[in-house]
């Protein structure tokens, strides 16, 4: 499902660029800091692989409101932007089920490192089935489109798996 964009994940190629932004995230370097040195990351199709995998987990722990499990897939921040949403879900009495998850596809955008850390955004165009239920009595409230575009950044640390740093909204 991944296509070119210039770049071939079958390739050890990557690019190198800036980091990635997210939705209601802010970006990923604070105030006047100076950015630190940026080098480019190769990126394969194992990584690619692993970039598919976590966008279904992701979804699938974000529709059965499993905290534990986000955290697990997620960078503390993003982690926290979930419980977030989650909660004014609770608040308001729905739950937002997110099924039949499918990557459509994937063009890696750019990859970089500084330090220690790897980044990797993924432009992530999939289908899903993505309904709002109300908790009290199972009808559905509100049915979002089909199809989704959205750029994924993902991060790791040496010896670590990816995990996800940041969703930015395309439309």
């Amino acid at each position: 499902p991944y296509a070119r964009s210039g770049l071939d994940p079958n390739a050890a190629g990557g690019s190198n660029a800036g980091p990635g932004g997210a939705a209601g995230a802010g970006g990923m370097l604070g105030g006047a800091q100076r950015p630190p040195q940026q080098r480019p990351v190769q990126i394969g199709p194992n990584d690619f692989q692993s970039f598919e995998r976590l966008l279904g987990e992701v979804q699938d722990a974000y529709s059965h409101e499993d905290m534990v499990g986000l955290r697990n897939l997620a960078t503390p921040e993003m982690a926290g932007y979930f419980e977030e949403e989650l909660r004014g879900n609770k608040a308001r009495g729905v739950v937002n089920r997110i099924t039949d998850v499918k990557l459509q596809q994937g063009d890696l955008s750019e990859a970089w490192g500084e330090g220690a850390q790897e980044f990797a955004t993924v432009a992530m165009r999939y289908t899903l089935k993505d309904e709002t239920i109300d908790r009290n009595t199972n009808r559905v409230v509100e049915t979002e489109p089909g199809e989704a575009t959205e750029l994924w950044t993902f991060a790791r640390n040496p010896g670590r798996p990816w995990i996800l740093s940041a969703i930015q909204q395309t439309r």
